[in-house]
């Protein structure tokens, strides 16, 4: 049987809360009434009865606590996974870029008619160049016609 101790039902000599509607007459009285039970210790003795006696709340130990239980700080051990993920995903995103650039580059190549390396030198360019925000149109060959027609 693993034996988990929480804290807030056992030990705390915590205060009390009832909800109310707002200005509701009853409030004082609760508030009052249970200000009389928590001086003359009856809540302590209700709570050893139905925490400790009926549900088994004593069952626990200071000992019986292990390293596990309790809360450890953050370190590089604890979250490490997420960098591994972050890594991993930089790594995706820039495949894809690379992806989607290349796919660029064979569109324009074929509508420009110019060859993959032209298309992939000029398009290189143009996204090394940060200041201009514009490319420039290019214009389309025109198919060179029999003249003698």
């Amino acid at each position: 049987l693993d034996c988990i101790r929480n804290n807030s039902l056992s030990d705390s000599d915590a205060n009390y809360h009832l909800l109310t509607i707002p200005d509701s007459p009853y409030r004082t009285a609760i508030n009052e009434a249970i200000l009389r039970l928590q001086e003359s210790g009856t809540l302590r003795i209700l709570k050893e009865r139905w925490w400790k006696q009926m549900h088994g709340g004593g069952q626990c130990n200071e000992t019986e606590h292990s390293e596990a239980d309790s809360a450890t700080e953050l370190g590089i051990d604890h979250v490490g996974g997420v960098f591994v993920v972050l890594t991993g995903g930089v790594i995706l995103a820039f495949l894809v870029a690379v992806f989607e650039f290349l796919w660029n580059v064979r569109k324009i190549s074929v509508m420009g008619q110019m060859t993959p390396m032209q298309a992939f030198t000029k398009e290189l360019q143009f996204a090394l160049r940060v200041s201009d925000s514009r490319k420039a149109v290019a214009k389309k060959r025109t198919p060179v016609r029999d003249l003698e027609t």
